[in-house]
């Protein structure tokens, strides 16, 4: 296995904690239905990995590029780096090493 598919299983699962956060610190059901939904897409990608790779890197480079999408727009408009200008970060990250694992893929065919 390698490290990027542990990155977005792992992603996923940050993702949903981060959701159940801002429920339990602000009472905000859409931080937990957010979190629950982008969440469960990333690890589902992450888990059609192992039997389509190419198609799972691909769900999670559309979930991951919505998410960051989200989070951007929210930190261009609040200017607080928690959580959204982190979260944009790491879903820049998580884009990057994505991307490099398509790049593979393409190679090796």
């Amino acid at each position: 296995m390698n490290g990027t598919r542990i990155v977005i299983l792992a992603f996923g699962l940050l993702v949903i904690i981060g959701g159940l956060i801002g429920y339990i610190k602000t009472g905000s059901v859409i931080s937990l239905t957010a979190g629950i939904a982008f969440g469960a897409a990333i690890i589902a990608s992450g888990i059609v990995i192992f039997y389509k790779e190419h198609l799972g890197y691909k769900l999670a480079l559309a979930t991951t590029a919505l998410l960051l999408l989200t989070f951007g727009y929210r930190f261009a408009v609040t200017h607080k780096f928690m959580p959204s200008g982190l979260m944009a970060i790491l879903c820049l990250v998580v884009l990057w090493m994505i991307r490099n694992e398509l790049k593979l893929l393409k190679n090796k065919s």
